[in-house]
């Protein structure tokens, strides 16, 4: 189309493109929603997802991933032009260099299933990575037919790459944070695959289009192999993601305010003896689940006075974003976390709550 009508006509073809789901979206009669009422203000949201995302291990991991593929990746999206002149290809010509990507997509959706039954994801992010190392070398110096089949395995090796990392990236975020998550991951996949095009367009003009496929091709095979020392956790996608709505109001002198803040915890556990070690380990992991769910300045402190007391304590924003994070946040995983904390413990931990100075007049207090 480039070639027969010009670059306008297929801009303008792409524009209308868009019509059907500006329509779409039009039509669409969204169901009513409730508890709008109780929504997060954007600022303290967004500063809770990206909190989340700080704090979780398996997510951050991920986000590692696509960072790790997309950068000597963005090499063969950003240099197949210069590839298609190498060629001595026209617009029709470097539509099928392009058209071979697409290709190896959509067959990827058929192959991707039959891949993931018998391999694991690790595997498919390694294998991934080779292929398409495969299709960097045969853009950098192999003819046109050849290449064509290359980037057929290329486009297939792309796809599977995404896919892997969406579904356990959608598998492994709770609900409540699920897109904000998902708008990170956005953000460092196509943000580096800008920055890589950026650098990849320098390093092309400095030592030449070839070798600049080259080094993408074995940055990609050192991608691969990285796979054996960072892959993606145990735990990812498999996590359980179901929110848990439980929640001992507590009895305070007053009604704060969901302002109100910020909120300092302060948890004490009495453990049995002998299994301090164990607790300890057991609240490595109670730390990452307060500070996933909104809790900052975590702390464990031990009692001066009873060896087997132990202090846990953190601050949450405010009052609002405390009960959001004990009725809203918590999932299954987060319990189980909790429970084997209190597993090593003798009785109910002793809970108290602390507020920022101010004027207790104003929530009715005596």
């Amino acid at each position: 189309m480039l070639s027969i009508a010009g670059a306008p006509v297929v801009f303008g073809i792409n524009a209308l493109s868009f019509v059907a789901a500006i329509v779409a979206l039009c039509w669409w009669k969204r169901p009513p929603q409730e508890g709008l009422g109780d929504r997060e203000a954007f600022g303290p949201a967004l500063r809770a997802g990206v909190r989340y995302v700080a704090s979780a291990g398996l997510v951050r991991r991920i986000l590692l991933r696509s960072a790790l593929f997309a950068l000597p990746a963005s090499a063969l999206w950003a240099l197949l032009p210069v590839t298609a002149t190498r060629l001595g290809l026209d617009s029709s010509g470097y539509g099928f260099l392009l058209g071979a990507l697409g290709l190896g997509a959509v067959l990827g959706i058929f192959v991707l299933p039959f891949a993931r039954a018998h391999l694991s994801d690790n595997v498919v992010i390694a294998a991934s990575a080779v292929l398409f190392a495969a299709g960097a070398v045969a853009a950098a110096v192999l003819p046109f037919g050849v290449m064509l089949v290359l980037l057929v395995l290329a486009g297939l090796a792309w796809i599977g790459t995404l896919t892997v990392l969406n579904a356990a990236l959608q598998l492994t975020l709770p609900q409540w944070v699920r897109s904000r998550g998902a708008s990170v991951y956005i953000l460092v996949f196509m943000g580096t695959m800008a920055i890589g095009s950026f650098v990849w367009g320098i390093v092309a003009q400095l030592i030449g289009t070839a070798a600049a496929l080259g080094a993408s091709a074995v940055l990609l095979l050192l991608v691969a192999a990285s796979v054996r020392l960072l892959p993606l956790l145990p735990g990812t996608g498999t996590v359980d993601r179901t929110i848990s709505l439980t929640w001992a109001t507590p009895m305070l002198v007053f009604e704060p305010d969901p302002a109100d803040g910020p909120v300092l915890l302060q948890i004490s556990y009495t453990v049995r003896p002998g299994a301090l070690r164990e607790f300890r380990a057991a609240m490595r992991l109670v730390e990452g689940s307060r500070r996933r769910t909104g809790g900052s300045r975590w702390g464990l402190y031990r009692s001066g006075e009873d060896e087997d007391v132990q202090l846990e304590s953190f601050v949450v924003p405010s009052w609002g974003e405390h009960r959001r994070q004990e009725t809203q946040r918590l999932t299954g995983r987060d319990r189980e976390i909790r429970a084997a904390a209190l597993a090593v413990c003798d009785g109910e931990p002793v809970e108290r709550h602390y507020f920022a100075n101010g004027d207790p007049q104003s929530h009715g207090s005596p």
